[in-house]
């Protein structure tokens, strides 16, 4: 079993060692309460609501969903977890949940390939601190995460502070449990 600690608005990590290869999977991931996913954007609770709403939205326009081999790195624009359609490059709402994004235009089911839990997590805490028009995350295009610290410093002029190995907004509390996981 593993434990669990909040270190912030909107982020949990385990207390527990990281296996790499099978990142731990949480009933409640936080990231709703700050950056908006496909549960959020359709209303619904599970993965299987998520492509109940994909085939009926689909279906009112007269299409199906097509599966396809395109894996893509989802992104946050505007404080919603997003994924860009490899064939018409509509954004589409992605869930950390769900291995899947479907693109509500065209219709193409993509598998998405999400950035590890610990680089997501730091990058959610950094953009808790934004207004939404400046929450924007480009890892699909490279940003890295150290990227947004120094946005912070610039739009916000908000000073960020290692605690416990991990760069975090001065103010926000990150417990002493977590620096014996040396946190990057």
């Amino acid at each position: 079993m593993t434990d669990y600690v909040d270190i912030g608005r909107s982020t949990r990590v385990a207390l527990t060692p990281p296996d790499p290869d099978n990142p731990p999977q949480d009933t409640h991931d936080g990231y709703p309460d700050v950056i908006a996913t496909q549960r959020n954007a359709y209303g619904v609770d599970t993965v299987a609501e998520v492509e109940a709403v994909w085939i009926e939205v689909l279906a009112r326009r007269g299409l199906e969903p097509r599966r396809s081999t395109y894996e893509v790195v989802p992104y946050i624009n505007r404080a919603r977890w997003l994924v860009d359609c490899p064939e018409c490059n509509t954004g589409n709402f992605a869930w950390d949940h769900n291995p899947r994004a479907c693109c509500l235009d065209c219709g193409l089911v993509v598998s998405v390939k999400w950035q590890n839990p610990f680089e997501r997590a730091r990058a959610v805490r950094l953009l808790a601190v934004r207004p939404i028009v400046n929450c924007n995350w480009n890892a699909h295009k490279g940003e890295t995460v150290d990227n947004l610290e120094l946005e912070n410093r610039w739009l916000l002029n908000e000073p960020s502070v290692e605690k416990n190995g991990l760069v975090v907004p001065v103010g926000l509390d990150v417990p002493d449990a977590l620096a014996k996981y040396g946190g990057r």
